[in-house]
């Protein structure tokens, strides 16, 4: 059934049409608007009054997921690096840089982690090169920093999980890592001693990781 007003389809209904109320409109349109307007200034009016007692926030220290002490976990990780660190009881958690090494089809070859040290020393960071078991003992392993710049290093000893070089970077060790794309690693396999075997060590990322190095803190 179509609406009805005064017995009439509304449609049909002259007198509701063109009623004086309706040819108002206009005026009644106006004072709605400019009430509307009068509204939306109320807030800003509002906020502007009490502008100097808004709160600028209290600092805090940004939470950290809870974690159980000596959990390894990733704090960062910037290009083919991570920092990872071990969770302790007291929040001043020891990091390291890390990173498996891999040869050209994707064969884990070595590990490299790189730390802080005390200050004072000719070194201004310790770094470990974890190598196969099948390394060849007797010929050190060498790393290459720049196109200038090759140092020979020792192996210290051996686990059952691999042998095991300690470096101590210089200043000017860590500043051609920085600056380079790649450093290059050259062992030596028990089975082909006279064929070296030269391993890319990817930079990216490095100098963004060391930044976040924390600082030694002791035993």
């Amino acid at each position: 059934m179509p609406l009805e007003c005064n017995g009439l389809p509304f449609w049909k209904n002259k007198g509701i049409l063109h009623s004086k109320n309706i040819n108002m409109g206009g005026v009644v349109k106006q004072r709605i608007f400019s009430a509307i307007v009068a509204l939306s200034l109320v807030p800003s009016f509002a906020f502007g009054q009490e502008a100097s007692g808004l709160s600028l926030g209290k600092p805090l220290k940004p939470r950290k997921p809870a974690r159980t002490v000596g959990e390894t976990y990733i704090e960062a990780q910037k290009g083919d690096w991570v920092l990872r660190c071990i969770a302790t009881a007291d929040g001043n958690d020891p990091c390291e840089m890390y990173q498996l090494i891999v040869t050209g089809d994707d064969t884990a070859i070595a590990e490299l982690t790189i730390f802080s040290i005390p200050t004072g020393g000719p070194a201004v960071s310790g770094a470990n090169f974890v190598v196969p078991l099948e390394t060849l003992l007797s010929n050190p392993m060498e790393l290459q920093f720049s196109e200038d710049v090759v140092k020979q290093y020792p192996y210290s000893y051996c686990t059952k999980v691999g042998c095991l070089v300690r470096i101590g970077f210089t200043a000017d060790d860590i500043d051609a890592l920085k600056k380079g794309d790649q450093a290059v690693m050259t062992i030596n396999h028990m089975s082909a001693p006279d064929q070296p075997i030269a391993v890319p060590i990817s930079l990216s990322g490095f100098t963004a990781i060391y930044s976040q190095l924390p600082p030694f803190r002791g035993q």
